[in-house]
């Protein structure tokens, strides 16, 4: 975990800018435990508008209506989203 913190750390959030989002982030952040390679080689390349973007923000949507109508957590839903083995 303290290694996965010290890549992320030096992916720092952009300010005064309207083009950047937490998504943004994201897709830096995962390019840049991606590089580090060893463990983290089997992460999947995102882009801004690709389709694993676009999967993962399908599935968030599907999380967030799942609890703002109260049911909790989808709890199998996450098995639709498209993953490759990422054991760190």
């Amino acid at each position: 975990a303290e290694r996965i913190h010290d890549i992320l750390a030096q992916v720092p959030p952009v300010q005064n800018d309207a083009q950047w989002t937490c998504r943004v982030w994201m897709i830096k952040a995962l390019a840049a435990l991606r590089a580090k390679r060893c463990d983290f080689s089997t992460i999947p390349e995102v882009t801004n508008g690709g389709q694993t973007e676009g999967d993962i923000k399908t599935f968030g949507d599907m999380a967030k209506d799942s609890v703002l109508k109260g049911q909790g957590p989808p709890s199998s839903c996450a098995s639709d989203l498209s993953h490759i083995d990422m054991r760190v």
